[in-house]
């Protein structure tokens, strides 16, 4: 047997798998002992009696729960062949037997996991914990140059995580508010984050790493987006930390069913940076439905016009939404279209002029006058070009109103295991009115099918922003008139999918120019939005520690499949250097830039000047680089060298150390390599960099470097060879965008 087949052995009492990349090696009691990058010699989670790799929690008829780890001893086996290995774990235990099945294939660095329950009571099994990775501890030195990699909104990197997780400074947002937020119910006593899927958890994988050492990919590759939650968790003063998924059977509430995992999970190593995980998982993630349509160049069913818009424009303040007339914001949008020369369109909040979510999710009806301007200013934006889609929300309803009661409200609504509703608010809000619906409810459907209408066919809107449906967390329903299993399984993907297929079906058909956007970007509804609000990409908070930022994970995967729009950087915020980084962080990412807080009263004046004229820059520079911009590939970042800067966000928190140059790489259909470079700092900078054909997949041989100029494409350089080093001065916050292509 070749050293790079898969094989199992076993010394000692301690089980081997291994193929040449990974070896996973196991306890006598099936207890995971330890995770062995092969090539770099790194081993993870050294446990020598071996550390559990599942628990499952049963559910009595009065609603208690309580946990089961393995009982009893464990009986191994194994099987090889010279693609595959494979070892069994099972045991037959009092009151849950099971069997974990983790195979290993040839050249692979990730292994395939698998367990099924076997339910010896007359509970209900409620939650499987599998697989846990534990005793994960520092992977270099004092842990400073670790990170976790999360798919949290548009990606987030967490630096030192075993620190942060251990001394409790993690919080997980509880974006929903209700008591399934994004706590992970299985461990709310230990510190550490989770995140559930679908959801804010946008892809569904995590990554801990050291980019110089190594790192442990942990994931799930499931088709059929089946509700699940990734946890990282450690002790109070602890010194390591687990990697955890919580499964969910399809029926949570029915005593003495079985569980069968349906998809299959992932645990491998990888080496380098967080994209190198993201490369493994985009292997399999563009191969799912959500793919099929193909990529964004190919899609015939994306307007043509939304392709071409590289400024959205938002009336949106750091005060809110002060200004929603059209009279307000159709000026704006004409100087700027004209100050920009690109595509622009409104996302636009308030446009009914109720309230925002006045009686949500009702939008109608208008007072004749204002229908009337709302009419005349529409007929103006779309005479120039304009576009305008408007805020709607697809996921919750007022109950306080008439629709609510007499068009299907109560059918609807999510019920969690007590029979209770999930309101929707902050404690003391007006919102607690406002009750998740179930996405799978026939009702709900119909009633967001006839909303889209009267907004596209009534309104005459260019489609609609639908509130929430790729951002905000599933909630386990347990309404079993639904049609769906109470509590688990794919219903919140698969409601949603059909709401969303009977709207395309129905209106896209006689309005093929319609877009249909949502809030933040997920991966299992990409086929069903035209593109969506990722206005996260440019947010700095402390929420994973000082040092913390925004990464583009999700466009590392499917930059080439999903458009994305948005910033959360307004015209009038007070901290400048947070508006010029948070903008070259959109650009850079590959979304479309988003303009907010200018309206009539700003045109002909000075007013924001500065940052006005910096977005024209970076705006125009994206329209020349749209081949890379909208339908690039995103790849890996050459190696730069760069001044570091502080960038002050806010008065209670310490500036966030950053390069004052950043930059990102794009393929095309040609097999040319763009690179964006964005300045955001108020002095020129030198970088120096290093490009090597071989990482992007260029041939052998001469290269040539272009610039997209303002002035058009120029020759930089001409006769580099494969690997080159250049240095380039970028002005004050400005951008440059170079082409690198074979002679």
């Amino acid at each position: 047997m070749k050293s790079t087949d898969p094989g199992v052995k076993t010394e000692g009492g301690v089980w081997r798998i291994a193929n040449g990349i990974l070896e996973i090696a196991v306890s006598p009691a099936g207890g995971l002992v330890h995770l062995r990058d092969l090539k770099s010699g790194h081993t993870f989670a050294v446990q020598p009696a071996g550390s559990p790799v599942w628990n499952a929690a049963l559910r009595d008829t009065e609603g208690k729960t309580r946990t089961i780890a393995p009982e009893g001893p464990c009986r191994i086996a194994h099987r090889e062949s010279g693609e595959l290995a494979e070892l069994t774990l099972s045991w037959a235990g009092e009151s849950l037997g099971a069997t974990v099945r983790v195979s290993l294939a040839r050249n692979s660095p990730v292994s395939e996991w698998h367990i099924t329950v076997e339910n010896n009571t007359e509970d209900a099994l409620w939650e499987v914990c599998f697989p846990r990775v534990g005793g994960l501890g520092k992977i270099a030195g004092d842990g400073d140059g670790d990170r976790l990699a999360v798919p949290f909104l548009w990606g987030a990197g967490i630096p030192n995580p075993v620190d942060l997780i251990c001394q409790g400074k993690l919080k997980t947002p509880a974006t929903d508010f209700s008591e399934y937020s994004s706590a992970d119910s299985g461990a709310q006593a230990r510190p550490g984050i989770a995140y559930s899927y679908p959801g804010m958890m946008t892809m569904q994988l995590l990554a801990y790493y050291h980019p110089e050492r190594a790192g442990i990919y942990f994931g799930a590759h499931d088709p059929h987006a089946n509700f699940k939650r990734f946890g990282a968790y450690g002790e109070t003063g602890g010194e390591s930390i687990d990697l955890v998924m919580l499964n969910f059977p399809e029926e949570r509430v029915q005593g003495g069913l079985n569980y069968w995992m349906p998809y299959p999970t992932m645990v491998g190593v990888f080496a380098g940076e967080w994209w190198k995980a993201t490369e493994i998982y985009r292997e399999w993630a563009i191969g799912q439905e959500w793919c099929k349509k193909g990529p964004l160049r190919q899609r015939k069913d994306i307007p043509a016009w939304i392709k071409e818009v590289d400024l959205w424009y938002w009336n949106y303040t750091s005060k809110y939404w002060v200004y929603h007339s059209p009279e307000e914001i159709v000026p704006a949008l004409k100087d700027l279209q004209k100050r920009m020369d690109t595509g622009v369109c409104i996302h636009w909040y308030e446009w009914n002029d109720w309230p925002f979510n006045q009686n949500i999710p009702e939008s109608f009806p208008m007072t004749y006058q204002w229908k009337a301007r709302l009419a005349k200013g529409l007929e103006e934006l779309h005479q120039a070009g304009i576009h305008a889609i408007p805020y709607t929300n697809a996921r919750l309803w007022d109950s306080t109103t008439e629709a609510y009661r007499t068009q299907g409200g109560p059918e609807s609504v999510v019920l969690n295991e007590k029979g209770r509703p999930r309101p929707w608010g902050r404690p003391g809000s007006n919102s607690g009115t406002w009750l998740t619906m179930c996405p799978y409810a026939r009702p709900y459907q119909e009633k967001i099918k006839r909303l889209m209408r009267e907004i596209v066919e009534e309104a005459g809107m260019d489609g609609a922003y639908l509130d929430q449906i790729t951002s905000s967390f599933t909630l386990p329903c347990f309404v079993a008139e639904h049609g769906h299993p109470r509590g688990g399984g794919n219903s919140w993907y698969s409601g949603y999918r059909q709401m969303m297929d009977g709207i395309r079906a129905t209106l896209n058909t006689k309005h093929p120019d319609v877009i249909w956007t949502s809030e933040d970007v997920i991966e299992c509804y990409l086929d069903l939005f035209d593109t969506n609000l990722s206005r996260h990409a440019a947010e700095l908070n402390n929420r994973y520690g000082d040092g913390w930022l925004p990464i583009p994970m999700f466009h590392s995967v499917y930059h080439d499949y999903a458009m994305t729009y948005g910033t959360v950087q307004t015209l009038d915020q007070p901290f400048p250097d947070a508006y010029y980084f948070g903008e070259a962080l959109v650009m850079t990412g590959g979304s479309q830039p988003m303009v907010c807080g200018y309206f009539a009263h700003h045109v002909g004046t000075d007013a924001f000047s500065d940052y006005l004229g910096y977005l024209e820059r970076l705006v125009k520079a994206r329209k020349r680089a749209r081949n890379y911009l909208t339908y690039g590939r995103w790849l890996p970042p050459v190696a730069m060298e760069a001044q570091e800067v502080d960038v002050k966000w806010s008065d209670q928190a310490r500036p966030k150390r950053t390069p004052a140059v950043l930059s990102t790489c794009w393929g095309d259909e040609a097999g040319s390599v763009g690179i964006v470079m964005v300045n955001h700092t108020g002095e020129e900078q030198k970088v120096r960099y290093s490009f090597r054909a071989a990482d992007y997949g260029l041939p052998a041989g001469e290269l040539v470097l272009l610039e997209l100029a303002p002035e058009g494409e120029k020759v930089v350089a001409a006769g580099l060879s494969a690997d080159f080093q250049r240095e380039e001065s970028i002005g004050p916050r400005q951008p440059r965008v170079f082409m690198v292509r074979p002679a």
